[in-house]
C-alpha cells in the first residue's frame, strides 16, 4: 500500500512561480511513485486549486481568527520575530506548552499527523527579511513528529543574529534539504556550517512543456517586473529608479525595431498582495507615447502553463521575477535574469549561465540591460543551445533530488 505525503509551503499560486514549482514537483512525484498519495496545502487554497486544477487544502496557520492571537502576531511581526515559531521551539523541549499554541497551529499539527511525511516545496522562503514566520510549517511538522524534507530551496541571508541562531536550530531538524543555487551554499557555509544538504534544482524545470511551445517571433522580447520591497533598502535602489531605468531600456529596444510583451508572474488573483501588472502599466506609461504602441501589457489571469506558452512566442525574456526566467528556459526561450536577491545569481551560476544574470545595485542603468540583450541576440543560436543543455541538466538533477528526498523521508523519525 502506498504512503501519504503532504506538500506544504506553497504560499500562493497567484504567484505563478509557486505554481510552476508545485506543478513540476507534483508531476514528478506522481510519476515516480504512482502508488502513493500526494496532497497539497496552500495559504490561498482557492487560487491554487484553480491554477493547478486539483483539490488543495487550506493552510490553517494563516487563518487565525482569535483576536488576541492576531494582535500578538501583529506586534511580534513589528519586532521581526514570530511568537508562534518561538513558542513552537520551546514546546519541543516542554511539551505542556503545546496548550498555549493557537487553534490554527494545532489544527495543522493534527493534519500533518495523518501523513507519512511532509514535503516543503521549494522556493525562497527562509530569508531574514521575510522573518521567522516562514518556519511555521517546518515547526508544525516537528511537533507532529513527522519527517520533513525541503526540496529545491534558496536559503539565507542570515544577517540578523537571532534569525541565524533560530534558523540553525530549525533547519537542522529537517530530514533532508536540497538547494537550488550556489550562493545559498556560500551563505550556509558562513552562517550554519553544521547544516547538511545536497545540491538539487528548482522543480519548476520539471513542468512538462514539450507539447506547449509556440513559434517564436524574431522581433518580440518579453519582460517581467516586480515590486522591489523588501529588498530595495538592501539593494540601495528605489522602486522609482528601477522603473525609470527599465522604461529607458524598453524605449531603446523599440527604437531598434523590437516589439515588447510585458508579462506578470504575480497578480492579485485570490487576494494575493502583489500585482505585477500595475508595475508593468506604470513602466509602459514612462515610455514615450509615440513608442507605446509597440508594447503589449498582458493583463489576463494566466496559469503558469499559459505564461510559459506566451513566453515561448518571445525570442528572449528579460525577467526581474526569477521564475519567469525559469519558465522561459523550460519553454525553450533564453532568459536574462535581473537579480534582486542571491537566489537568481546563484541559480544561473549553478547552471553555468552566469553571463545571463546581473544584480540590481545603485549603479543599475539601461546599458546593463541593453548590452546583455545584444550579446545574446548576436550569438542567439549558440546561447539557445547552451540554455537548452543546461535546462536538461537541471531537470535530471531535480528528479534525482526528489528521489533522494523520498528515500530519506521514509527513515524513522
Amino acid at each position: 500500500m502506498g504512503k501519504k505525503y503532504l506538500l506544504v509551503g506553497n504560499h500562493s499560486c497567484s504567484n505563478r512561480g509557486d505554481a510552476a514549482i508545485t506543478r513540476g514537483l507534483l508531476e514528478t512525484l506522481e510519476n515516480l511513485y504512482p502508488d502513493s498519495k500526494f496532497d497539497v496545502c496552500s495559504r490561498f487554497s482557492y487560487g491554487a486549486s484553480q491554477i493547478l486544477e486539483r483539490e488543495v487544502i487550506q493552510d490553517s496557520t494563516d487563518t487565525e481568527s482569535n483576536i488576541i492571537y492576531r494582535l500578538i502576531r501583529k506586534v511580534s511581526r513589528k519586532i521581526g520575530l514570530d511568537y508562534i515559531v518561538l513558542l513552537a521551539i520551546f514546546t519541543t523541549y516542554l511539551r505542556p506548552l503545546k496548550i498555549f499554541l493557537p487553534t490554527s497551529f494545532k489544527k495543522m499539527v493534527n493534519l500533518m499527523s495523518k501523513y507519512d511525511g511532509i514535503i516543503h516545496v521549494g522556493g525562497s522562503f527562509f530569508v531574514d527579511l521575510y522573518g521567522l514566520s516562514q518556519y511555521r510549517l517546518v515547526m508544525c511538522s516537528i511537533l507532529a513528529k513527522k519527517n520533513v524534507v525541503l526540496i529545491g530551496h534558496s536559503i539565507g541571508p542570515f544577517d540578523q543574529v537571532i534569525y541565524k541562531r533560530l534558523s540553525n536550530f530549525i533547519l537542522n531538524k529537517a530530514k533532508f534539504i536540497s538547494l537550488r543555487d550556489t550562493d545559498s551554499v556560500k551563505l550556509i557555509h558562513s552562517s550554519i556550517p553544521t547544516l547538511k544538504y545536497e545540491m538539487g534544482a528548482d522543480t519548476a524545470f520539471l513542468v512538462d512543456s514539450k507539447t506547449q511551445l509556440n513559434q517564436k517571433q524574431d522581433n518580440l522580447i518579453g519582460f517581467t517586473f516586480r515590486k522591489l520591497a523588501p529588498f530595495d533598502v538592501r539593494l540601495g535602489i528605489s522602486q522609482s529608479r528601477y522603473e525609470n531605468v527599465m522604461a529607458s531600456a524598453c524605449a531603446t529596444l523599440i527604437e531598434n525595431g523590437y516589439c515588447l510583451k510585458f508579462l506578470s508572474t504575480c497578480t492579485s488573483f485570490d487576494h494575493y498582495h502583489n500585482d505585477d501588472r500595475i508595475i508593468a502599466e506604470r513602466i509602459k506609461s514612462l515610455i514615450p507615447i509615440n513608442l507605446q504602441k509597440n508594447v503589449e501589457v498582458v493583463t489576463d489571469e494566466l496559469t503558469d502553463m499559459d505564461l510559459g506558452r506566451e513566453i515561448s512566442k518571445c525570442k528572449l525574456l528579460v525577467g526581474t521575477r526569477l521564475h519567469s526566467a525559469i519558465i522561459a528556459m523550460n519553454f525553450g526561450t533564453p532568459a536574462i535574469s535581473i537579480s534582486y536577491e542571491h537566489k537568481a545569481s546563484g541559480l544561473f551560476d549553478f547552471m553555468d549561465l552566469s553571463e545571463l544574470s546581473f544584480s540590481l545595485s545603485q549603479s543599475f542603468n539601461q546599458n546593463q540591460i541593453i548590452s546583455r540583450i545584444e550579446s545574446v541576440l548576436l550569438d542567439y543560436e549558440a546561447w539557445a543551445q547552451r540554455v537548452e543543455n543546461s535546462t536538461c541538466q537541471q531537470r535530471r538533477i531535480a528528479k534525482n533530488s526528489i528521489d533522494d528526498a523520498i528515500s530519506t523521508i521514509n527513515d524513522d523519525f
